[in-house]
């Protein structure tokens, strides 16, 4: 059989006509988590933030997602959920002060990383993600005493504070310090030390409670003091003992009621007593004098 060849031009409009490949789901949508800055509070006692919650926005619904394997525990911010797994959930982070990196610092921490995404029609791809999380001061700076020292009467001590994470303490912040009754102490505003000297004439020891107000109106509590060895006190003189006072004499009893009234009237009628016997003497005597009818 004859064959025929088709012309260059006939082949190459097949070529255009033909219909083109669609394209994926991994390229026509960009994942993403919510871009605008956060802000976490601090829980007191560790060195981690709240956990606050991402959806995975910009996919059709039947989307997972899952992390790259990467160990972020000791990152400056930790991510939950995906670690092995695509998963439906929302990615958790939080901020982290016990990090091997650098650690958190005021203002906006910028976290990123990448997430493989697996679409409805099978696709995947790895997207790069960014977050950008806040937190109170009190996240960043927690000062911290020594619990206590030992010192001898008229010594002078200082207790210094120390961050326990790893930033410098602010030279802002305002330290209410309260105890250390009978002692001479005073506090550094700028750098929140307690200088003490240790009493002289007094076997007793001091206790402070320090509140640190940061810029941000957040607060961190911590206690110290300075136990007093009472080696070489002098205890002032005692105090001449006083003469006991003198007792107070006991009332007398009171008059029985209506006694007064009585005695007044009886005194009264002694009276007229004594005038009605005195007229009666005297009436003979009146009567020469009387005119005789």
């Amino acid at each position: 059989m004859q064959r025929f060849a088709l012309p260059v031009v006939a082949v190459v409009a097949a070529g255009l006509l033909a219909p083109a490949a669609s394209a994926s789901m991994a390229d026509e949508y960009t994942p993403h988590f919510d871009p605008t800055p956060r802000h976490v509070a601090f829980i007191p006692s560790d060195g981690y933030t709240e956990t606050t919650e991402y959806e995975l926005l910009g996919v059709p619904e039947g989307t997972v997602w899952k992390q790259t394997g990467e160990d972020t525990l000791r990152n400056k911010a930790q991510l939950f959920n995906g670690e092995l797994e695509y998963v439906d959930k929302p990615l958790g982070v939080r901020l982290n002060n016990h990090t091997k990196e650098t650690p958190p610092q005021p203002g906006e921490n910028v976290i990123d990383f990448m997430v493989r995404v697996k679409f409805p029609d099978g696709s995947s791809e790895l997207f790069p993600q960014q977050v950008k999380l806040t937190s109170d001061d009190a996240f960043y700076y927690n000062p911290t005493y020594v619990e206590r020292i030992t010192a001898d009467p008229g010594q002078t001590v200082t207790l210094e504070p120390a961050n326990k994470f790893a930033l410098d303490l602010p030279t802002n912040a305002q330290w209410a310090v309260t105890g250390g009754e009978g002692w001479d102490w005073s506090v550094d505003q700028k750098t929140g030390a307690i200088t003490a000297t240790v009493p002289t004439d007094s076997y007793s020891s001091a206790s402070f409670e320090v509140v640190t107000t940061f810029a941000d109106g957040s607060q961190r509590r911590d206690w110290t003091g300075v136990t007093n060895t009472g080696v070489g006190v002098e205890l002032p003189p005692a105090p001449e003992p006083q003469p006991a006072p003198e007792p107070t004499p006991a009332p007398g009893p009171a008059p029985e009621a209506g006694s007064s009234s009585a005695q007044k009237l009886a005194l009264v009628f002694g009276v007229l007593a004594v005038l009605v016997g005195v007229a009666a003497l005297a009436w003979p005597q009146l009567q020469q004098f009387l005119p005789k009818l």
